[in-house]
C-alpha cells in the first residue's frame, strides 16, 4: 500500500527544474573595480571642467583616459543608462514594489513563489490598466534587476530515498 502511494506522489510531484526566490543576504558582492575606477576618472574629469573653463571636454576625456561622447553627455546633465528605467519596463515602481512585497510575503509563509507566479501577478496588474500581457522573459528580467529577490534551481525529490525516513516504514 505504501509503495503505490509513494509512487503516485512521485509521478505527481516530479518536477525537472523549479525557480524559488530566496531574500538575498544583507552582504552582496563588490562591484566590479575597473567600473568604479572609471567612475572615479568620469568624476574627476568633470571636476576638472568645472575648475578649468579653458579646459576643451575632448582634452579632458584624454587627460583622463575617458570616452569623450560619455564625458560629453554627463557633462550636458544627460543620466547614463543605468539611472533611467528600462524601455521594457511595463509597471510603475509603485506596483513593483508591490509584487516584491508579495514574493516576500509569499517566502516568509514557506510558500515558494515561482517564475509563473510573478508572470501572473504582473499580468494582472496590467489588465486593470487594459495594457497588454508581459513578455515570454519579463519575469526573469524583473528578477534579475530586483537585488533583494534571486532564484535558483532546486532538484527533484527522490521518493524512494524518502520512503527510508517515513516512521511508518521504518517501524515495519
Amino acid at each position: 500500500m505504501h509503495d503505490k502511494r509513494a509512487q503516485q506522489t512521485s509521478e505527481r510531484n516530479t518536477f525537472h527544474a523549479l525557480h524559488h526566490f530566496h531574500i538575498q543576504p544583507l552582504f552582496s558582492p563588490q562591484p566590479n573595480i575597473t567600473a568604479r575606477s572609471n567612475e572615479a576618472r568620469l568624476l574627476l574629469a568633470l571636476q576638472a571642467l568645472q575648475d578649468d573653463k579653458n579646459l576643451s571636454l575632448r582634452k579632458a576625456a584624454e587627460i583622463y583616459d575617458i570616452n569623450h561622447t560619455t564625458l560629453f553627455h554627463q557633462h550636458a546633465g544627460r543620466p547614463t543608462r543605468r539611472d533611467i528605467p528600462a524601455n521594457s519596463r511595463k509597471l510603475t515602481n509603485l506596483k513593483e514594489k508591490t509584487i516584491i512585497q508579495y514574493i516576500i510575503e509569499l517566502y516568509t509563509r514557506a510558500f515558494h513563489p515561482r517564475l509563473s507566479y510573478v508572470e501572473d501577478i504582473a499580468n494582472r496588474l496590467l489588465r486593470e490598466r487594459d495594457a497588454p500581457p508581459i513578455g515570454v522573459r519579463w519575469a526573469h528580467n524583473f528578477i534579475k534587476r530586483q537585488p533583494k529577490l534571486r532564484t535558483h534551481f532546486t532538484r527533484k525529490y527522490d521518493y524512494q530515498k524518502a520512503k527510508y525516513e517515513d516512521p511508518i516504514i521504518i517501524r515495519e
